[in-house]
């Protein structure tokens, strides 16, 4: 049951595909008939490996024919970090150098994919999916947005390798007390602010020491506390002084940082968070970027909750073309009681319009699989 890998000359940029096509572990990427979108989409995929079946008639029912469930995906790609995070933590844990590095690319690659596969579904999870530790979605979320950023900017596939790498190791310098500050209300320690206030510097020289020599990736990871207006650390940098890549890891960790919940604060509703950055666009965050950000995410980005004319709580599920006007499945009655299965809402009727946020309710695992139909 061979499988052929693909080629440049057997693949176009908007033409659908003759084949259902698969990764190196058989696992179905695209369906017979899907379409790439653009030229650096295609590039990266090819790098990544793309295959079918050298006799699709007789052995495509053989393989693991199932899309990706970006919720299971996630959970077994923070055991995956966590497993890297060891290694380059203690590189003499490692076979090689080269054992390091393919492990980062393996999650990388991996998180291009489902987010490839369904982009709301995943958006979706990283709204909602809170079960697991801080130190590993936090970094994974917050790749997986910047992901979505550098595709918006049409970023050539070394530079987005750059740039996720760079937002799964970020924080490396401080995870020893990472989950220790989620859930701590008092203020901060002498010890604590200072390994927070040196974490850039020491997340790059933990990356070196395990062999890491992409400088991007390095000074990304650096500068990702900076801010435009010098307000940042550890170098006080402004404006053009910081790299693009920078800007975009930072407005993903910020970002997902607001929409956690923490002892000290509640978590932000996705659309509090993105008003909140269109009113700092230009001033601590770049003006671009925040727009590219909010544009990509939309008003009601999938996992936003909100309430209806009718009453009902739903979640955004499906962003659609009218920003105001996304797919959303209730999931609690107007008397305040969960419905057993979400239930799918035409925005576009009067007796489902949307009429703003509501209270994010804890939804579980297997609920948020239902929403997105992964059940």
């Amino acid at each position: 049951m061979p499988l052929v890998q693909l080629t440049y000359a057997e693949v176009n940029v908007g033409v659908q595909l003759r084949w259902p096509v698969y990764d190196q572990s058989r696992r179905l990427l695209y369906k017979k008939g899907a379409v790439i979108e653009n030229e650096n989409q295609l590039k990266l995929l090819l790098r990544l490996g793309l295959y079918r079946v050298e006799h699709e008639e007789d052995d495509a029912a053989n393989l693991i024919n199932k899309e990706i469930n970006p919720f299971a995906s996630i959970a077994e790609l923070c055991l995956r970090l966590d497993n890297t995070n060891t290694l380059l933590l203690d590189p003499s844990k490692a076979k090689s150098t080269e054992e390091i590095l393919d492990r980062v690319q393996k999650v990388v690659t991996k998180l291009i994919l489902l987010t490839e596969e369904d982009t709301d579904a995943t958006l979706g999870a990283i709204h909602l999916d809170r079960d697991g530790m801080y130190t590993l979605l936090h970094p994974i979320h917050s790749a997986l947005l910047s992901y979505l950023i550098a595709k918006s900017l049409d970023y050539a596939p070394d530079r987005v390798f750059s740039i996720m790498s760079a937002a799964l190791t970020a924080n490396l310098g401080m995870l020893e007390i990472q989950d220790e500050l989620q859930s701590q209300s008092k203020a901060l320690t002498e010890q604590q602010r200072k390994l927070i206030d040196t974490h850039p510097r020491r997340s790059v020289e933990i990356l070196q020491k395990a062999g890491v020599t992409d400088k991007l990736w390095l000074n990304i990871v650096y500068q990702h506390h900076e801010k435009i207006d010098g307000t940042g650390y550890p170098r006080k940098l402004v404006g053009k002084d910081i790299l693009q890549e920078s800007k975009i890891v930072s407005l993903a960790d910020r970002y997902h940082a607001l929409i956690t919940h923490r002892s000290d604060r509640n978590a932000m509703a996705p659309t509090q968070v993105l008003k909140s950055l269109f009113l700092e666009q230009g001033k601590e965050i770049d003006e671009g970027i925040a727009q590219l950000f909010i544009k990509t995410l939309g008003v009601f980005p999938p996992g936003a909750i909100v309430s209806l004319t009718n009453g009902e709580i739903a979640i955004v599920t499906r962003r659609g073309t009218d920003k105001m006007k996304p797919t959303v499945r209730s999931v609690i009655n107007n008397k305040n009681t969960p419905y057993s299965r979400p239930l799918l809402r035409n925005t576009e009727h009067d007796e489902y319009k949307l009429v703003g946020l509501a209270p994010i309710p804890k939804i579980p695992m297997i609920a948020l699989m239902r929403l997105w139909e992964y059940d």
